[in-house]
């Protein structure tokens, strides 16, 4: 079995997977070690490690929010981590994996019931929370009438990771239809559904972040005057607002791959969004409009 730091090696390297899977996969590595290495200096171990994917991943909210829990944990106990129990860590970690699959739950379910009017969505980049309230307003048709079309969903490839094609994949397996696009082709399939759809991986009281693309797909919505439903849950909304200046840059080679004297290549993943009048915030909490203030 690989050690923590072979593992989070490969962890920091990838570009593909949403949050959610980022945060619960970095507990489990914790968990694993904790249970594989019997040393008292594996808690310092589990804080060095996390100390260093907020760093890769910046604006990734859960990680910062399992990395004030974890802060908070040793002045609560006021001990230095070395000194935590093991066995109380691990209920940390564990505690995290639940309570992210639990809120994802709970906010497919608030999902449905908004979004219930609408039956196509175009949508960016890959989310398990996407995914999971697809697969919840698929399942609740599906029990509601036989005869009741399946959600349509639209999914932008998402260059230049590409990673909506596997969210494609996995949107299709949840049971809905499913067209997958080209990301310059959001101008056409705007006009074609009832309502965009989008995850978040920072959310503040200014907007949220997300995947490249996701701007133009709000801006466009405003333009079209339809819905941007954002799907998140608590432990993802900060009270610091997060600068877009401090976004950071991807490998260029990724856009071109062969560098050419006096082109200027840049590769952003993420961008931030202002909240707007369409957008409907939704977690584990409910519905928001974030745009007008109200709640539902």
């Amino acid at each position: 079995m690989d050690g923590l730091a072979t593992s989070l090696k490969r962890l920091l390297r990838d570009r593909r997977s949403g949050s959610s899977a980022i945060a619960a996969r970095f507990c489990r590595l914790c968990l694993a070690e904790l249970r594989r290495s019997q040393t008292r200096s594996t808690t310092g171990t589990c804080e060095s490690a996390l100390k260093e994917i907020v760093e890769t991943f910046p604006a990734m909210a859960l990680l910062h929010t399992l990395q004030d829990r974890l802060r908070g944990t040793l002045q609560n106990r006021g001990r230095s981590l070395v000194e935590i129990d093991r066995q109380h860590l691990s209920k940390l970690f564990t505690s995290f994996i639940d309570e992210l699959a639990g809120n994802r739950r709970q906010a497919a379910l608030h999902f449905v019931r908004s979004a219930r009017q609408n039956n196509s969505f175009l949508t960016l980049s890959a989310s398990g929370a996407v995914l999971e309230a697809c697969a919840a307003l698929a399942e609740r048709r599906r029990k509601t009438r036989a005869d009741v079309a399946k959600p349509a969903v639209v999914v932008c490839e998402s260059r230049p990771a590409r990673e909506g094609i596997a969210m494609a994949r996995r949107l299709h397996k949840a049971g809905c239809t499913v067209t997958l696009i080209a990301d310059a082709a959001i101008g056409h399939w705007i006009e074609e559904v009832d309502a965009v759809l989008l995850g978040a991986d920072w959310i503040d009281r200014k907007g949220f972040i997300n995947k490249t693309g996701s701007l133009a797909l709000c801006k466009l919505a405003l333009l079209q005057r339809k819905p941007v439903y954002v799907i998140g849950d608590t432990l993802r909304i900060r009270k610091v607002i997060f600068p877009a200046s401090r976004l950071p840059k991807a490998d260029p080679t990724e856009v071109l791959k062969w560098r050419e004297p006096g082109l200027a290549v840049e590769n952003r993943y993420f961008e931030r969004v202002p909240w707007n009048a369409p957008h409907v915030l939704v977690t584990e909490a409910g519905t928001r409009w974030p745009g007008s203030g109200s709640t539902g």
